[in-house]
């Protein structure tokens, strides 16, 4: 067998590992999980819902079943005066979370 073949084998090996951990954590966590990196990045984020024309802010925590969020312009950071309010968002009315690059 050559090294290329063997790298190959392994690499799809542990390709296979990583979808596989992957899935169980999805199933396991849900969005909440994808959420909660996002929340750790601190970055500003859209959040669309069924209801109205989208929010802008920072997510501060992601519970069980919500979201809440920091109203803040898109291009500020979240600081104390920026801050407009919090909100709690259900995460069924979430239908996308898009990052927002600052400036």
């Amino acid at each position: 067998m050559t090294a290329a073949s063997i790298r190959a084998r392994v690499r799809a090996e542990m390709t296979d590992e990583i979808k596989a951990v992957a899935r169980r954590h999805l199933a396991t966590e849900g969005a909440n999980l994808s959420l909660r990196a996002v929340a750790r990045d601190r970055a500003p984020v859209s959040v669309l819902t069924g209801g109205d024309d989208g929010l802008t802010g920072t997510i501060d925590r992601v519970g069980a079943d919500f979201v809440e969020l920091a109203a803040q312009a898109a291009w500020e950071q979240r600081r104390g005066p920026a801050v407009r309010s919090v909100l709690l968002v259900p995460l069924g009315a979430i239908r996308l979370v898009r990052a927002q690059p600052l400036g």
